[in-house]
């Protein structure tokens, strides 16, 4: 037993050497993973595998196959500390960080949500999901579910404002309505309360709600007297 721990101990050491003597990480990349091989149930197989997949991100700048490492760690090693990180680098990798397979990414996200509900990160990573949702596959009413769910861990007016416009993306003209109104009640000084007015002003004109158009087109006059689209549109809805 000593003799293998001597050797597995000496088997380590060759791709430190490429790595942090010789700067070859192509070479330390193909050792890592040699260990890993010849040693998949090692207490270190876990931290080789992942740091393989980290040099092939971070050095040989191979998301594709960085991806499918991370992917392997995710897999093959579930008690693995370092594996809430690994998941979120596919995730990434998966959508802008190189790969560009956005549906592969939607799936990822929603991995790593279900599986670290209390992930100091869970907002950052279900608005990621919300803009896979609504910038990529588009899938409209996904996102507005995402959106729901961010506005929940962490509310702002930037999600509520997403999420406004994301009913409105879906089609729901009702629910956007309703979504821009609850926005402009909570956030007044926010930047988007005059575009959430005049939204909220043409969806009604859309839903055919004459009379509430007109009432909500005169009090964007009021509220906005120098702008001159707000004027024209309420006297041409007149």
């Amino acid at each position: 037993h000593t003799k293998e721990a001597n050797v597995k101990e000496l088997r380590l050491r060759i791709p430190a050497i490429y790595e942090d003597v010789l700067g070859k990480w192509r070479d330390a990349t193909r050792e890592w993973l040699a260990f890993v091989k010849q040693h998949p149930k090692d207490a270190k197989a876990a931290e080789a595998l992942n740091h393989a997949a980290w040099l092939t991100e971070y050095r040989l700048r191979r998301p594709k196959e960085a991806g499918e490492l991370y992917a392997r760690v995710v897999k093959d090693y579930p008690n693995y500390k370092g594996r809430q990180k690994a998941q979120g680098r596919l995730a990434y990798l998966c959508e802008d960080g190189g790969i560009r397979d956005y549906q592969r990414a939607v799936q990822e996200y929603r991995n790593y949500i279900k599986w670290y509900p209390k992930a100091e990160d869970l907002y950052e990573k279900t608005m990621r999901l919300a803009y896979m949702l609504r910038h990529r596959v588009n899938q409209q009413a996904n996102a507005v579910e995402a959106y729901k769910s961010a506005l929940k861990i962490k509310p702002n007016p930037s999600v509520a404002y997403d999420l406004a416009y994301g009913y409105y993306a879906a089609g729901d003209r009702k629910a956007a309505v309703a979504a821009w109104k609850e926005f402009i009640a909570k956030y007044p000084e926010d930047y988007r309360v005059h575009h959430s007015w005049q939204y909220m002003r043409d969806r009604l004109w859309e839903l055919k709600e004459r009379e509430e158009t007109l009432k909500v087109a005169a009090e964007v006059c009021q509220k906005y007297p120098k702008d001159v689209s707000d004027h024209w549109t309420y006297a041409y809805r007149l």
